[in-house]
């Protein structure tokens, strides 16, 4: 189970990802603990996720804790020292608030720095409709906030940005490695005042090979199916992952970072034209086949640190 919210600023020169996660999807440890035991605690491999990018470099932090750090209610999670919860505002408006207190490093005796402040987020609309990413239903994402705006108040490193947000959750009854060979989404705020966003899902082939595709555009307060638009090559990253998005016709994109570039994951900033409006759109792909291989699992310790991390699990 897992929270996810992204901002990006005005400029496109700036962004931040918070993901909570409770039952760590790429934890190596808790990924053994369910393969040898018959149901392992999942709060015991609890993570908070932040990841900072700008021109001039960014920050990374991903810490895994046990249960005795973790608190939740139906509006706050807490994991470690940072939290994220639904607050209101000095107008009395909704906000989730992400309060950030994290050490980047896994080795936190040599290169570890803090990172350090809060995220607030306010919806433009909310929606809360249930979507199923398999064909058995054991994956479920929930949009919660496609179009938001956001105040970026960052100490360490030291940040300061107003910008677009976007705001999800997702639930599992397995892990991904057990339902998808792959998965592409994306997600724009766009200038009219729209949000768009797009996934695209394949079982394994053991699971049938299903695919699954939907674009919905959320606009006068709902969620509304529309046709995709064609999809567009993004280029493979340095580990050799594909990359398609959902442009317009007839056009390409007119810039692309890389935000994170792993060997079964990748997330990237684009600039490009969807349903008529130029937009940074934030995309990830992430590979299931190659999650699934033992030398994927074997680094991805070195990114993790924590109590519960282990670099040999």
């Amino acid at each position: 189970h897992w929270l996810y919210l992204d901002a990006v600023s005005d400029c496109g020169r700036y962004a931040v990802v918070i993901i909570a996660m409770v039952g760590n999807a790429f934890s190596p440890r808790y990924h053994a603990e369910r393969k040898s035991s018959i149901s392992p605690n999942p709060l015991d491999f609890s993570a908070m996720h932040v990841a900072v990018y700008g021109p001039d470099g960014g920050a990374f932090a991903l810490t895994e804790h046990g249960a005795r750090d973790v608190s939740r209610t139906p509006d706050r999670v807490l994991i470690g020292k940072s939290h994220v919860a639904w607050e209101k505002d000095a107008l009395g408006q909704d906000c989730l608030v992400a309060r950030l207190d994290e050490v980047t490093s896994p080795f936190p005796k040599l290169v570890a720095r803090p990172l350090r402040g809060e995220v607030r987020l306010w919806p433009k609309r909310t929606s809360h409709e249930a979507v199923a990413l398999d064909s058995r239903g054991d994956h479920q994402w929930f949009c919660h906030a496609p179009d938001a705006r956001v105040s970026v108040t960052l100490d360490e490193p030291n940040l300061d940005f107003q910008g677009s947000g976007y705001f999800d959750e997702n639930a599992g009854a397995e892990g991904l490695e057990e339902a998808f060979a792959s998965w592409q989404w994306s997600r724009a705020n766009l200038a009219s005042g729209r949000a768009f966003v797009h996934y695209a899902t394949r079982e394994h082939d053991e699971r049938g090979g299903h695919r699954r595709a939907s674009s919905r555009l959320f606009a006068n307060g709902k969620p509304t199916p529309v046709v995709s638009p064609p999809e567009h090559d993004l280029g493979k990253t340095l580990f050799g992952l594909s990359r398609r998005i959902r442009l317009d016709t007839g056009t390409a994109p007119t810039s692309i970072r890389t935000l994170e570039d792993g060997p079964h994951y990748a997330r990237t900033l684009v600039r490009g034209r969807v349903l008529g409006e130029d937009a940074w759109i934030m995309h990830e792909t992430f590979d299931g086949e190659r999650f699934r291989a033992p030398w994927v699992r074997f680094l991805l310790p070195f990114r993790m640190r924590g109590g519960r991390a282990k670099l040999f699990p």
